[in-house]
Formats: C-alpha cells, sequence, structure tokens
C-alpha cells in the first residue's frame, strides 16, 4: 500500500507549467479563463503521469510491506530522489528505523530500486504494514523541456476543446507529441 504525505505544492506545479506559460503558449490574454486553465494543467500532468507512471512534481510518500522488499523490487513512484527512511515493526509492534548504512539507493532505467548491503538482521512482528519506507519523488527541477512541450500541447487541446464532441471539426491526431511520453515510460525490469 503506498499513500502520499506530502503532496506537490504550488511551487512544484508551477516548476512544471505555470499558469503564464500556459496562457501564454495558448495566447490567452486577461484572467477570465484562469480557473479553467489551472484545472486542464491539472488534468494534463495527471494524465501525463499515468500514461508514463512516472511522478512529475516532488511529493513524499509511505510505502507499506508485509517485509523487507527483495533483489526484485522496484519503488511504484519514480523518479526517485531520496529514501527519507527505511522502518521495521518491531515485535512491540513499534516503528523502529533501520541504519541508513545498510541499504542504498539503486536506479536502472530510471526506475528506483533499493539494494540492502547485507540482508536486515532484525526480528520483524508479522503485519500488513510491518515495513514503511518513506520517499520522495519527482523531476524536481529538472523537469524535461519536451513533455513540458507535451504538457503545453494538451491544456491548448484541452482548452480549444472544451466540450466532449465539436460538430463540424475535422481533428487529426500528431503522433509525435503522443511519441514524447513514450520516451518517459517507466517499466519495471
Amino acid at each position: 500500500m503506498i499513500v502520499q504525505k506530502v503532496a506537490p505544492t504550488q511551487t512544484d506545479i508551477d516548476e512544471i507549467l505555470s499558469l503564464e506559460d500556459a496562457k501564454r503558449f495558448i495566447k490567452v490574454i486577461g484572467t477570465d479563463d484562469d480557473e479553467d486553465i489551472t484545472s486542464f494543467i491539472s488534468s494534463a500532468i495527471t494524465e501525463a503521469e499515468d500514461i508514463t507512471n512516472t511522478q512529475f512534481a516532488n511529493a513524499t510518500y509511505e510505502l507499506y510491506l508485509e517485509n523487507f522488499p527483495g533483489e526484485n523490487f522496484s519503488f511504484p513512484k519514480n523518479p526517485i530522489s531520496e529514501i527519507v527512511s527505511i522502518e521495521y515493526m518491531d515485535l512491540n509492534g513499534d516503528y523502529v528505523v533501520l541504519d541508513e548504512t545498510s541499504y542504498y539507493l539503486y536506479t536502472k532505467y530510471d526506475v528506483g530500486h533499493i539494494v540492502f548491503n547485507s540482508p536486515p538482521n532484525v526480528q520483524i512482528k508479522w503485519h500488513k504494514r510491518a515495513i514503511r519506507i518513506t520517499f520522495k519523488s519527482g523531476f524536481g527541477s529538472s523537469f524535461p523541456s519536451d513533455l513540458r512541450q507535451w504538457l503545453k500541447v494538451r491544456v491548448s487541446t484541452l482548452f480549444e476543446y472544451r466540450e466532449e464532441l465539436t460538430a463540424g471539426v475535422s481533428i487529426s491526431k500528431n503522433n509525435h507529441v503522443d511519441s514524447i511520453l513514450n520516451r518517459y515510460k517507466i517499466r519495471s525490469f
């Protein structure tokens, strides 16, 4: 089970695509459409995150497991910027922090993995939440410019075609734009 503990802030989202940048791209002047455009930005980010299985804006998560992860474990939200802590539930049911020198973060094909220097030598209580891994995920200030371009095009499309159906319009999809997302799809190996 994964739980988002710290959601992205508006500053984090603005680093990805600000309202001003989106309005400049779709050539909107004034503030009448700000609420709609802000909503379209949020929708576009969520859509792209779902398609790529990637966390765009910085967020902090807690991941709960029944046991220590094995060598095939990979994080469900990538890219990983930091493992804050790994904790285990002792026999009394209290969480104890695992020494951070006993593991490290390994990234392969943009997917984060935990590697233990040696298997943790601790007794844990059997529980569905016996292990709690707190980690930070997201691109931060190194957000790729081509993904930002995809978001701009998507927001523009959502702004232009706000209705479910548009009468009298022939639409041709630009496959190049969607190919950008294909390059960032995270696949576990």
